[in-house]
């Protein structure tokens, strides 16, 4: 799966929509259409892993700025009280 991190989230989808454009076709054989089904999941799943590590990240991202922020309020204060000594 690592080899998807790369890929963008917008190609996914387009791929993801051209197999099931491509599964509409009545002309696939059996074994053409278990193979498009295969990567069909496939590429559903990226799509979810996808979104969860950007949900993740936005996370992370979130909490990392609430903490510098605490910690920034911390040191004006600090500053403060030392140039009011």
């Amino acid at each position: 799966m690592k080899y998807f991190a790369r890929v963008k989230l917008k190609a996914l989808k387009e791929t993801l929509s051209f197999y099931r454009w491509k599964l509409r076709d009545k002309s696939l054989t059996e074994k053409e259409r278990s193979k498009f089904l295969k990567a069909l999941k496939l590429i559903e799943k990226c799509i979810s892993e996808k979104k969860e590590s950007e949900e993740k990240r936005k996370r992370f991202i979130a909490y990392d700025n609430e903490v510098v922020f605490q910690r920034m309020e911390a040191v004006r204060e600090d500053i403060k009280n030392v140039s009011n000594i």
